[in-house]
């Protein structure tokens, strides 16, 4: 049992990070309808210009300035990647967006340069709560805090306010919305800053728990964020949610459960689920069309 209960804790604890990753996909998939492949790289250029500013300033000061620049760069990227030639067919907005993706990471091993580096926090985060035969590290619970505090906060905004409703009637239709009156370039730039917001706080949740950055890690966590996105659903925020728990319980159980053999393969066989999803239900495991609810 309470082995059970600790695989179950660690997979929440996972499952926010995810979450909050997945979410920040969701939000510009929904307005957009074109899935942002860069978001993943974004997340690993705020970790590392974090690390980068740690030597100069407190860590929570750090991880503010680069989530402010992490806001900079995907509302000029992102209007540039979908707002500049809209109309162009999805594949080539697609491949926009990973190009993206891939000038963040060039221009990251550029600046940064390509050798890991220790990702500073304090000393209090990696200590270990015990109660009773439980072990719950500081940081796990840092994680799981956070982010339900930043998905609460979304869901706050999108179904209790104007913007949010405007949010919400883009996603469904962008021309329609702006026909009656909605500013859809604003409405999309907004989803954008907030993008850049949960890419902010991403990278804090994902590499202080890993402990290290790397420019090339961007790929690993878009890949993680669109497991999360499939499994929910690609258009629903609420779908990306559930995915991103469900996604922190598949890893923790495997972590748990697997010999120690074949653990070193997790990852592959969360792509495995991502394949088995895709072909049994491409629409999410909730099956809902509609976007930006729960």
């Amino acid at each position: 049992m309470t082995q059970l209960l600790q695989a179950l804790f660690d997979g929440l604890s996972q499952g926010g990070v995810y979450a909050v990753l997945a979410v920040g996909v969701a939000l510009v998939s929904a307005v957009m309808s074109f899935p942002n492949f860069a978001h993943g790289w974004l997340v690993m250029w705020a970790a590392s210009l974090t690390v980068f500013l740690t030597a100069f300033v407190p860590l929570l000061v750090a991880v503010s300035i680069a989530t402010l620049v992490a806001v900079v760069i995907t509302a000029v990227g992102g209007q540039l990647t979908f707002m500049t030639g809209h109309r162009a067919p999805s594949e080539v907005i697609m491949l926009k967006s990973l190009a993206l993706g891939l000038v963040l990471q060039s221009a990251a091993v550029l600046i940064f340069g390509d050798a890991p580096r220790l990702y500073a926090t304090p000393e209090w985060f990696g200590e270990v709560v015990v109660v009773g035969d439980l072990r719950i590290g500081v940081s796990s619970l840092v994680s799981l805090a956070v982010a339900v505090v930043a998905l609460t906060a979304l869901l706050v905004l999108l179904r209790g306010t104007d913007l949010g409703l405007m949010m919400r009637a883009t996603a469904q239709n962008l021309s329609t919305s702006a026909l009656v009156g909605i500013r859809t370039r604003r409405v999309v730039l907004t989803a954008l800053i907030i993008a850049g917001v949960l890419a902010g706080i991403a990278s804090f949740l994902w590499y202080a728990k890993a402990g290290s950055v790397t420019p090339r890690s961007g790929l690993e966590v878009t890949m993680v964020a669109f497991v999360a996105l499939v499994l929910g659903g690609l258009r629903n925020v609420g779908g990306a949610v559930v995915g991103g728990l469900l996604l922190g319980m598949v890893d923790a159980f495997m972590a748990t459960y697997l010999p120690g053999e074949v653990q070193g393969y997790t990852r592959a066989f969360t792509y495995i689920l991502l394949i088995v999803v895709l072909v049994l239900r491409p629409d999410g495991v909730l099956q809902r069309k509609v976007v930006l609810t729960k």
